[in-house]
């Protein structure tokens, strides 16, 4: 199998436009931005594209990047890869239509489990555009007051000219920061953040900052996600400030996303504090992911006609 890097874009994203996944991890900025810690690898076979992420000890196998129609040849490939580098048969983060088509396909073969604390947050994008309606409240409250004490900020596209203050700028809230993250979360978020940065150029995202009296005070980035949504990759602001983070999202979509209806703003992790925050943005619904395992030893034939990237 083949190691991703950033030249993979265009062979990744080309497999990804064949799926209709939600998922944040079904975004190749996304897969940058955490293959310092997944060590992600990749195989082509025929029509569809295998991922395989490590965390640690730990092998485990994403959604094919296929149309339904060869779900099964991908999902007999991995089983087979699985076999050979002696590693349990594993997939993590399938989204529900998936994992039916695999309880509908393998019957009991696999067993599957569910956990709350990765299950991903989707809200409205036209709902944080305009900040209408009664669950906006709060949230409406928070931008008009932000204007009333800041009515000349500036919103500007990031670009290459700014990176360096978007660096100055994470620099200060991590310095500010208030979080129940663990200080290896936030080295491994701070290093995806620079890889982002650093790929700038190279990668297909975009992102605004907002600037009050010269300074930049919050940046955000994201890209599109499946069909009609954004994924927010990542959003920092300095809390001080109240309704800086709602005007900074507010922008953004209205800006880079006028049309797109739905966003991905990823999971909690189980994190109380993070749970508690998203759940008071009113979500339109979750995508719950899920995990399998081969419950007994399967015995297929290796698919015919299979040419994997490289080994």
């Amino acid at each position: 199998m083949k190691q991703l890097t950033i030249s993979d874009r265009n062979l990744i994203e080309s497999f990804l436009q064949l799926t209709d996944y939600e998922g944040y991890n079904y975004n190749f900025n996304s897969m940058m931005m955490w293959n310092h810690v997944y060590h992600i690898r990749y195989e082509t076979c025929d029509r569809f594209l295998i991922l395989l992420y490590q965390y640690e000890k730990n092998f485990f196998w994403m959604m094919p990047l296929c149309r339904p129609e060869h779900y099964f040849q991908a999902v007999q490939r991995m089983q087979v890869i699985s076999r050979q580098e002696g590693i349990p048969f594993v997939m993590s983060y399938l989204e529900e239509p998936f994992k039916n088509w695999m309880e509908e396909k393998y019957g009991d073969r696999f067993t599957f489990s569910f956990s709350p604390d990765y299950s991903e947050y989707v809200y409205s994008c036209e709902k944080n555009r305009t900040l209408a309606g009664r669950k906006m409240v709060k949230r409406r409250n928070h931008f008009n007051a932000f204007l009333r004490e800041h009515p000349d900020y500036e919103y500007r596209e990031l670009s290459l000219d700014n990176l360096d203050e978007v660096r100055s700028c994470l620099a200060r809230w991590e310095r500010r920061k208030e979080t129940d993250d663990t200080e290896e979360d936030l080295r491994s978020e701070h290093r995806g953040i620079m890889d982002l940065l650093k790929n700038f150029s190279r990668l297909c995202f975009s992102g605004g900052c907002i600037y009050i009296d010269g300074q930049m005070e919050a940046f955000i980035i994201g890209s599109a996600l499946g069909k009609d949504g954004v994924e927010i990759h990542i959003e920092k602001a300095n809390a001080e400030i109240r309704g800086l983070y709602v005007a900074v999202l507010k922008e953004y979509l209205s800006h880079n996303f006028p049309e797109a209806v739905w966003i991905n703003r990823e999971e909690d992790m189980g994190y109380e504090n993070l749970r508690k925050a998203k759940q008071q943005l009113h979500p339109i619904r979750m995508i719950d992911n899920y995990n399998c395992r081969e419950a007994q030893t399967a015995k297929n034939a290796e698919p015919h006609g299979c040419q994997a990237v490289a080994s």
